[in-house]
C-alpha cells in the first residue's frame, strides 16, 4: 500500500478490535497515458475487495480534475482492512 504525501498512513493507525468500525478513503492520481492500464489492473483488485472479509461497503469516488480516482470503504475493524490491504495477492 502506498503513502499519502510521504506518510505511511496504515502504520500510523492504532490496532483495532473486531468491535470497532473504520472508514477508509483512498486516492490515486492517474496520468491520462496510464488510464487504460490502471483500469485493467484494477479489475482483479475490485473483485477481491468486494469479497474481502470484514468489508461492510465500498463505493468508487472521483474528483476534478479528471484523473483522480478513489474509494470510500467501511470496514468492520482496522485489522480486517489491514489484512486485505497487505495480504491480498491482488492488491
Amino acid at each position: 500500500m502506498g503513502s499519502w504525501k510521504g506518510h505511511a498512513i496504515p502504520e500510523m493507525l492504532e490496532r483495532g478490535s473486531d468491535r470497532g468500525r473504520i472508514a477508509v478513503i483512498t486516492r490515486a492520481h492517474v496520468h491520462m497515458r496510464s488510464w487504460r492500464v490502471f483500469g485493467k489492473a484494477g479489475v482483479p483488485v475490485d473483485r477481491s475487495l468486494k469479497t474481502a472479509s470484514g468489508l461492510l461497503g465500498v463505493v468508487g469516488i472521483g474528483e476534478a480534475p479528471i484523473g483522480r480516482r478513489g474509494t470510500f470503504s467501511l470496514w468492520r475493524s482496522v485489522n480486517d482492512m489491514k489484512q486485505w490491504a497487505f495480504e491480498s495477492p491482488q492488491h
